[in-house]
């Protein structure tokens, strides 16, 4: 399995490790220019900004191309989870 994280205070990359896999970091994967992922599992785990993905996850999301049998993405939040999710299926 091979989770992708990104994280600004550490939470999102807590619960990437508590998933376990491949740990790939989103920022890093933008600055090499890698936007294909190939596995069985992919997972994505990146904390709500605003009540919405953060735009930098959304141009990542956008780019990616994601070769798997099982896509899943972990959005992380203190208070209150937004419209998050339902903005996802707009780039699967």
């Amino acid at each position: 399995m091979t989770i992708l994280y990104f994280t600004a205070t550490g939470n999102s990359l807590y619960v990437a490790k508590r998933l376990g896999g491949k740990l790939i970091s989103i920022p890093q994967m933008i600055k090499e220019n890698k936007y294909e992922f190939s596995d069985e599992r992919i997972g994505i785990v990146f904390p709500v900004f605003h009540v919405n993905i953060p735009p930098y996850i959304r141009d990542f999301l956008e780019r990616s191309i994601f070769n798997c049998k099982y896509l899943f993405v972990i959005a992380t939040y203190g208070e209150y989870a937004g419209s998050t999710a339902s903005q996802y299926g707009t780039y699967q």
